[in-house]
């Protein structure tokens, strides 16, 4: 894949993704919850609680995968003092 093609699918998911959350009742609580043997965390109150923790986890995953990059390529895009 080259980059200008994964720009297009970043670009396609973000629109998708806009698509989603412009119909979700956010304001409504998740219609499904794993049960607590298989997931122990407490239900979350609303939509809004559900997109900010995949916001979350997907800023915490991107940073560990920023580390396994820099750790081969042993350049730091962005040092913080």
């Amino acid at each position: 894949m080259t980059g200008k093609e994964a720009i297009n699918v970043y670009k396609r998911a973000i629109t998708r993704s806009d698509e989603v959350l412009a119909e979700a009742d956010l304001d409504a609580a998740p219609r499904w919850w794993p049960p607590a043997n298989e997931f122990a965390a407490p239900p979350m109150r609303d939509g809004r609680e559900v997109v900010f923790r995949v916001l979350a986890e997907t800023s915490v995953h991107a940073g560990h995968l920023d580390i396994v990059r820099e750790l081969i390529d042993g350049h730091q895009n962005l040092v913080v003092g």
